[in-house]
C-alpha cells in the first residue's frame, strides 16, 4: 500500500474528511474539529500515530497485528521491538486492525 494512500486511510479513520492534495502536493483536509489543515505524517510521526491509536476499539487485535508487523521487519527481539515500533510499523498494524490494509 503506497504511503500516501496509507496516510489518507488513517486520517479518514480518525475522522478527517475531504482529504486531497493542495497546490504544493501536500495532503490537506478537514480535521475532526472542523478545521482545514494538513493531515499528520502518520508514517513518520510517533505522536500522530499515538493520537490515531486512540480510535482503535480492538486494542488486543492491534497489538497482535503490531507484533506480526515487527516480527516480519526485525525477526529478533520482538518483545522489545514492539515497544519501540516505528510510526510506519504502527501505521501498518493500525490499518490491518481496521481492515483497511491493501496489498
Amino acid at each position: 500500500m503506497k504511503s500516501e494512500k496509507q496516510r489518507i486511510a488513517i486520517a479518514e479513520a480518525c475522522g478527517w474528511v475531504g482529504v486531497q492534495q493542495d497546490a504544493e502536493c501536500k495532503l490537506v483536509g478537514i480535521n475532526p474539529n472542523n478545521d482545514p489543515e494538513r493531515i499528520p505524517d502518520y508514517l513518520n510521526d510517533l505522536n500522530a500515530m499515538h493520537e490515531a491509536e486512540k480510535v482503535i476499539d480492538d486494542y488486543m487485535g492491534y497489538v497482535s497485528n503490531l507484533y506480526s508487523v515487527v516480527r516480519q521487519s526485525n525477526g529478533w527481539a520482538v518483545e522489545i521491538s514492539v515497544i519501540t515500533a516505528t510510526a510506519t510499523q504502527r501505521a501498518e498494524a493500525f490499518l490491518k486492525t481496521l481492515n483497511l490494509w491493501e496489498q
